[in-house]
């Protein structure tokens, strides 16, 4: 099958990058504000495991994709190996990675190998085969909304294969399946929140913020649901605890001067 022929020849481009050692199954990479970090079992995200992000409804799936983002830059931080990112070739309305916006997030795009895949089946299979070589620090694996193939066995098969190699899978699925059972140890509801204003000298109107989401973390297994408001430091790329909305409700609402709108005209 087609999808074969090109995972053939991902191995081939991954094995000339050289060899990397395996990740130690069961260890842990930081988000990066302490309080999110302490109240995860491992006090940070079990690297060899499946998390899965969710948008919170269909408009955030831009958001849980930047999410998604964010902690593969934070997890290339320690580990580094490649990252093979899956997404469907057909019906998938919601678009997919953008490699150079990565790297407003610390993430070398030239570690990106893009799989475009047919069928369900077939992301299983790349998923799994991917997990398995333990040449990746991560894959990842954008979900239609209609796959069904992807139970609580499916992911079981997933999550050995994770936790023999020290790989990481990040799933992005449907907002829909947020009561479905898997063997996930993190699943994550992102929404999208306004940006803090940046003002920047000799100009009137703020200008737009880093990415801003609600971050509900409805699945934790040793741990408990929490929920935070974060936003990614483009500096030090990491996520970080974001100001409270009113504060920044009042920073957009600051009118600007009649003579700043005259020069602006």
């Amino acid at each position: 099958m087609a999808c074969a022929v090109e995972l053939d020849a991902l191995r081939r481009r991954i094995g000339a990058q050289g060899a990397f050692d395996q990740k130690s199954p069961g260890a842990a990479f930081t988000l990066g504000a302490d309080v999110i970090d302490n109240a995860l079992p491992s006090r940070g995200l079990e690297a060899g495991a499946i998390h899965e992000v969710l948008p919170a409804s269909h408009r955030d799936f831009g958001a849980a994709l930047g999410f998604n983002v964010g902690l593969l830059a934070r997890l290339t931080q320690t580990d580094p190996r490649p990252i093979l990112w899956n997404s469907p070739s057909q019906g998938f309305q919601y678009g997919t990675v953008y490699p150079i916006g990565c790297t407003s997030y610390g993430l070398d795009s030239n570690r990106l190998h893009h799989l475009s895949i047919v069928s369900p089946q077939d992301m299983l299979w790349a998923l799994e085969e991917g997990l398995a070589s333990g040449a990746l620090a991560a894959v990842v694996g954008l979900l239609p909304s209609n796959d069904a193939s992807y139970d609580f066995t499916a992911s079981r098969r997933l999550s050995l294969r994770a936790a023999t190699t020290g790989t990481t899978a990040l799933l992005i699925r449907h907002h829909a399946s947020a009561d479905a059972p898997t063997a996930a140890v993190t699943r994550w509801s992102i929404a999208a929140r306004p940006s803090t204003p940046l003002r920047r000298g000799g100009l009137s109107m703020p200008g737009i913020g880093p990415p801003c989401w609600q971050a509900d973390l409805v699945r934790c297994k040793r741990g408990q649901p929490h929920s935070w408001l974060v936003e990614w430091d483009h500096e030090a790329f990491r996520f970080r605890l974001a100001s409270p909305m009113v504060d920044r409700a009042s920073a957009m609402a600051k009118p600007a001067s009649k003579r700043s709108w005259q020069m602006a005209s």
